[in-house]
């Protein structure tokens, strides 16, 4: 196993590895610095074969429910905010809008701001390809284009029984599906590039599942992982029914990361108590750490897993591993 970083300068929040596998991107949040309560945000960029640290640069303020690179480390998007147990534990910004940065350049690129329908973004997520940027405001969401800066889809507002913040978001592999998730545990799939809504698939839970805490869509768009404040959840989606792979109970945690390989068949999952990866078909752990992570990744080969732990230090497994 390789670690990078020194440790004791934050925790890590977000984590993704370059195309060609030869990076590692991760950011740093130091909660509580430079005012209590708020968290400040640092890019940093290492060499996975040696461990050299390519760059570093501060992205200022964010709120920890809030952040997400896309599948090939270019794009960094951070919110202002978040909902339930992020900001009770005090995860939270001194802004209101979503920031989109260039990893490389170590530049802002743009900044949303926010609307009528909260006081700030409650979700973001990136497309994998890096084109489309989703934003959250309460119950509203908005689909972004990365290279104008302009709004490509205005989505619904969720009404009725349903109706309650956005907690995660999460696009599909081709970043034409857009999943979503409600604090009331309410969760689905938009076609978001049709003009009429189409929602593929949806959990009407009543809450069943707790508070969703963190989404990933699995390759070819198979399966559905969601953790919440009840535990972890995966679903196949291909059935067009509630099929669940994997239903398992967690320790309670304020934040969560979420990863599928790129070949489907494992699952890496973190939270404040413990790290784990799962071979999906076979329902069954095939690692397992007691140490905390909220970012959780695999390379693109999918033989590299790698986690981001609370002291600000990444973690890569060089072992091979297979869900099969």
């Amino acid at each position: 196993m390789t670690v990078l970083g020194e440790g004791g300068e934050g925790l890590v929040a977000a984590l993704a590895f370059t195309p060609d596998g030869r990076e590692v991107v991760a950011v740093l949040a130091k909660v509580g610095s430079p005012h209590r309560g708020l968290v400040e945000g640092e890019l940093r960029r290492w060499r996975v074969g040696d461990g050299v640290l390519l760059g570093r640069v501060e992205v200022g303020s964010l709120g920890l429910a809030t952040v997400a690179l896309d599948g090939g480390a270019r794009w960094l998007a951070v919110g202002g905010g978040g909902v339930g147990p992020a900001l009770e534990a005090g995860y939270a910004a001194s802004f209101t809008g979503v920031r989109l940065w260039d990893v490389r350049r170590g530049e802002q690129r743009f900044e949303v701001a926010t609307g009528p329908y909260s006081e700030v973004a409650t979700g973001v997520a990136l497309s994998r390809d890096g084109r489309w940027l989703a934003t959250a405001e309460g119950s509203n969401w908005d689909v972004w284009s990365t290279a104008t800066g302009k709004i490509a889809s205005l989505g619904a507002v969720i009404m009725g029984e349903g109706a309650s913040d956005i907690t995660t978001m999460a696009f599909g592999p081709s970043g034409i599906w857009l999943a979503l998730a409600t604090e009331k545990g309410r969760v689905w799939m938009e076609e978001w590039t049709k003009k009429a809504s189409r929602g593929m698939w949806t959990v009407e839970s009543g809450g069943e599942i707790g508070a969703p805490l963190a989404m990933a869509v699995g390759p070819a768009r198979r399966r559905l992982a969601v953790v919440t404040t009840e535990g972890l959840f995966v679903w196949d989606l291909q059935a067009w029914v509630n099929d669940e792979r994997i239903r398992q109970p967690l320790p309670s945690t304020p934040l969560a990361g979420l990863a599928f390989s790129p070949d489907g068949a494992l699952l890496a999952v973190g939270t404040a108590g413990r790290w784990q990866v799962w071979a999906v078909e076979r329902r069954e752990k095939v690692l397992e750490g007691r140490e905390g992570s909220y970012a959780v990744a695999f390379s693109p080969d999918g033989r590299l897993p790698a986690w981001g732990d609370l002291e600000g230090r990444v973690h890569l497994w060089g072992i091979p591993l297979s869900g099969e």
